[in-house]
């Protein structure tokens, strides 16, 4: 994971919030109940990400959200990056925007404004 998302998780899923130790030294995560998507940026086709997995989303996924308790993540990927146009940047959005309010229809959480990008 790039050191700049790691020190983004670290600054924003905190103990006591996101997290906490029990007694028996096990982590609980506080964020059960709900789910995530995570949105990256790649140069890599669809294809060789099947072929050898797409470890960054793996990480995030499995490792650092589930620690939190979240289940359900999924994954949007937005490629490739290398040469494209603004216009196809533009339509990006626009498909991350009519996602997030898809996501937040079915939860039923009016919070889309609040999502952070990274």
């Amino acid at each position: 994971m790039p050191a700049l998302l790691k020190g983004f998780f670290d600054r924003l899923l905190l103990p006591k919030r996101a997290y906490r130790v029990k007694k028996n030294g096990l982590p609980e995560g506080l964020l059960s109940g709900r789910t995530g998507r995570v949105i990256v940026t790649t140069d890599s086709p669809w294809w060789y990400l099947r072929l050898v997995g797409d470890t960054t989303v793996r990480h995030v996924r499995q490792t650092t959200l589930r620690f939190c308790g979240l289940r359900g993540v999924k994954a949007t990927r937005l490629g490739p990056v290398k040469g494209s146009t603004d216009e196809l940047r533009a339509t990006w959005l626009s498909k991350i925007e009519r996602i997030a309010q898809s996501d937040a229809g079915r939860f039923g959480d009016a919070r889309v404004g609040q999502a952070v990008a990274v």
